[in-house]
């Protein structure tokens, strides 16, 4: 890939850890492979802060995420923390995207199974995916629903209940999905920014630097560093920032552990420090962001 890899996200605020959009126009048949415009020129490479999951409802649309998959409705593409891809080409596609932080999952009833969805993904499994054409009705009409739901006001607590209700049923209807029939050539195993992501999301916080994530993925620093920034756009640094950061979002929303022990729990040495990379990070000190998300959230 040699076109520069742009960051795209859905949950800039992370006012909640979940976001729901729809892509494309109204939903049409399965197109046939012949009808499917192949386009010379691919789409810029995206990165995401977040994991996507993109339930394709009509139309068709071919994509790269190291293997190439050809997506028509049913199919769902599982996209994980900054994993590069792009679209090659697509007709008519209609999709429904639905952002969460992948790091906002522990505590929740359906986070662990749908964390382990996503890390499948970056170990080398299927990417996509099928729900069964007489499932789609259903899940179409929850995620319509859920959607109108993150729209409204609805008063706390009642609101973490909903995100709760309409999640366990997403994510049970992906865990029991197939991998799709529609996928072409698969990759060979995770890759490097794969493998190296996982390690920098099970270890951000234990204070790991360059030298070890590279040593974790068996190749030189500079060669990580290099792979890294071109891939994702974004450094091996930046990314156990990235970790660190959702972390502290986490205590400090559930937990009544002073700024100065968030800190010292997420790596950082100094509770200025911290105090600096957080505001800079959601242009907000920590202490407003607790006192904001424990009345706002979800």
């Amino acid at each position: 890939m040699s076109n520069k890899p742009k960051l795209e996200t859905m949950l800039s605020t992370h006012h909640r850890p979940i976001a729901l959009r729809r892509s494309g126009g109204a939903p049409s048949s399965r197109c046939s492979k012949e009808q499917h415009p192949r386009r010379a020129a691919h789409d810029s490479t995206v990165v995401h802060d977040h994991g996507i999951l993109a339930l394709f409802t009509g139309g068709e649309m071919q994509m790269w995420m190291g293997a190439v998959y050809n997506l028509v409705r049913g199919d769902l593409l599982i996209v994980p923390e900054g994993m590069p891809h792009y679209r090659m080409g697509e007709s008519n596609s209609a999709c429904w995207m639905l952002a969460t932080c992948t790091s906002c999952l522990e505590g929740r009833r359906w986070g662990e199974e749908l964390a382990r969805v996503f890390e499948s993904v970056r170990q080398g499994a299927s990417a996509v995916r099928t729900i069964p054409e007489e499932q789609m009705p259903r899940l179409e009409f929850c995620l319509e629903e859920f959607h109108a739901d993150l729209g409204s006001t609805i008063p706390d607590p009642h609101s973490s209940l909903v995100v709760e209700g309409w999640m366990s049923i997403l994510t049970a209807s992906i865990t029991a999905a197939s991998p799709s029939a529609h996928v072409l050539p698969e990759t060979a195993g995770a890759t490097l920014v794969a493998r190296a992501l996982s390690y920098i999301e099970a270890h951000a916080l234990e204070g790991i630097s360059l030298q070890e994530v590279a040593d974790a993925v068996s190749r030189a620093p500079a060669h990580v560093a290099a792979v890294m920034k071109e891939q994702t756009g974004k450094t091996v640094v930046d990314w156990i920032t990235h970790a660190r950061m959702a972390q502290a979002r986490q205590l400090l929303t559930n937990t009544d552990e002073t700024i100065e022990a968030v800190a010292a729990r997420v790596g950082f040495q100094s509770a200025s420090h911290f105090h600096r990379t957080f505001r800079r990070h959601h242009q907000m000190p920590p202490g407003k962001w607790r006192t904001s998300h424990r009345r706002d959230a979800t």
